[in-house]
């Protein structure tokens, strides 16, 4: 079967079986909002390597939210929850966890039962960290977990959590912190991964907090 082909039946089984576990899809993921998180789920089959992989994601529902209000795109609450995933200016996800199986048979009832697995395992794993992250203390711990996780795994990796961090910080209205964080940022030449003019996205969050705080 040709990779095309492979990916195609991969998103269409991915898109019915997650929908028996109320997952959505968009655009070849799917994704799901529980408690107060959002999750993103992709499943990829590749023909040549002989796997399927699946990645599991999520970040606090909220962090758009302020996110959009720093960089002056509210508009982009109106936006569906797909676009909260699949958007371009939106709050990062962190990766959960990633994995594969092997597989050497890319018939639709073999697709169909390793892609119910995969959605099921991504499903309890979704509701476990739900019911464990009730705050805002507790989703930056455990987000903290996962990049000790990454630096260990991959160490020199470019990802980082600053923004996260900051996007709490702004959320628990502990506006000294954000404004040393952001100073910190901006000293290092750190965009955040957003310009608008001559404004990073760290110059940005000083100003929103500037307006909040008066």
């Amino acid at each position: 079967m040709k990779q095309s082909e492979i990916n195609k039946v991969v998103r269409q089984i991915a898109k019915s079986v997650g929908k028996n576990y109320q997952w959505k899809s968009s655009s070849g993921f799917l994704f799901c909002k529980k408690g107060l998180l959002l999750f993103s789920l992709i499943i990829l089959g590749h023909g040549k390597n002989r796997t399927i992989c699946d990645t599991l994601y999520y970040k606090l529902y909220d962090f758009d939210e302020i996110f959009w209000k720093i960089v002056g795109l509210e508009e982009n609450l109106n936006q569906p929850l797909s676009f909260r995933v699949a958007g371009v200016w939106t709050a990062p996800m962190v990766e959960v966890y990633d994995s594969f199986i092997e597989n050497d048979d890319w018939s639709e009832s073999n697709l169909s039962c390793k892609i119910k697995e995969i959605i099921q395992k991504a499903d309890n794993m979704s509701s476990e960290i739900a019911q464990e992250i009730t705050d805002l203390d507790k989703n930056i711990q455990y987000t903290e977990g996962l990049f000790a996780k990454l630096q260990k795994d991959h160490p020199g990796s470019l990802i980082n959590i600053d923004k996260e961090k900051l996007l709490t910080a702004i959320l628990k209205k502990e506006y000294s912190l954000v404004t040393n964080m952001a100073d910190e940022m901006i000293a290092k030449n750190n965009s955040g991964g957003f310009n608008t003019g001559s404004k990073s996205f760290y110059m940005l969050a000083k100003e929103y907090i500037e307006r909040e705080s008066v």
